[in-house]
């Protein structure tokens, strides 16, 4: 069982912007997806979403057309940030948590609610902020406030049926202590048999966090594999546009830009 795409392609105001795509989300694991600007990373996301629909191709949720599974059903089995997120009205940080709930609210008793918005707020470190108008947050932690809401829409996990995460560059805005946190978390939840898509501009914490790493360049899937199989000098060089070496820090390896390369 997964969410996948297969040989998917989409046009979009007459330009391809994918092409012969195939990618799977599993259960229990973390696959992050890696690319310039303008690589097609947020038209992955939203095809696995279900928000756009491939024009050849297919893709699945749990070998079931994403297109006909209806908009309720979907939104109780994926939740999805996006690349940007707004809110003009001035909800408290509980209040837009409780937004993430919406999908479950027939089945939900008060008491159900009122625990996943409890285990989200934990999630984000957002327990000192709920009563705040979200607002009057800073964009970091707006940011916070958002996937806390997302997180909300999948509680309770571990679930008893597959649940998936997808989210497109969910650390931007973060401040460093956040943004590792965020991505160990992500790891932790993925271990309780979440399957998380996290689209990055962070090579270096995909590396050391995803278990799958999907590097997309002009639309088309230049490597794909284990962070250790996928990134190396060579895919990464021809992803970006710039050369790449790896540094040995601490017994780690860690991509940096070659400018001695590049000049």
């Amino acid at each position: 069982m997964s969410l996948q795409l297969e040989q998917a392609s989409l046009r979009r105001s007459g330009i391809t912007v994918l092409r012969d795509v195939s990618l799977h989300v599993e259960p229990g694991s973390v696959h992050a997806v890696l690319g310039a600007n303008g690589a097609g990373k947020s038209s992955l996301l939203r095809l696995l979403a279900g928000d756009l629909q491939p024009d050849s191709g297919s893709a699945t949720l749990d070998a079931q057309a994403v297109s006909t599974i209806d908009t309720a059903s979907l939104a109780r089995q994926r939740s999805v940030l996006a690349q940007s997120s707004s809110m003009e009205f001035d909800f408290s940080v509980r209040q837009l948590i409780g937004l993430g709930r919406l999908p479950h609210a027939m089945a939900d008793s008060s008491a159900v609610t009122d625990a996943a918005i409890d285990w989200a707020l934990a999630q984000c470190e957002l327990a000192a902020l709920a009563t705040r108008p979200i607002t009057q947050l800073s964009g970091g932690q707006q940011r916070r406030a958002h996937i806390a809401r997302v997180l909300a829409q999948l509680y309770p996990v571990p679930a008893p049926t597959p649940r998936y995460l997808l989210m497109d560059e969910p650390t931007a805005g973060l401040d460093l202590r956040h943004a590792l946190q965020l991505v160990q978390r992500l790891r932790a939840l993925a271990a309780e048999g979440l399957g998380v898509l996290w689209i990055s501009h962070d090579i270096n914490l995909a590396a050391r966090h995803a278990d799958t790493v999907t590097l997309l360049a002009d639309g088309r899937v230049l490597a794909q594999g284990t962070p250790g199989t996928a990134l190396t000098t060579e895919s990464l060089a021809r992803c970006y546009g710039l050369p790449m070496a790896p540094v040995e820090l601490s017994g780690q390896r860690l991509w940096m830009p070659n400018t001695v390369d590049a000049n």
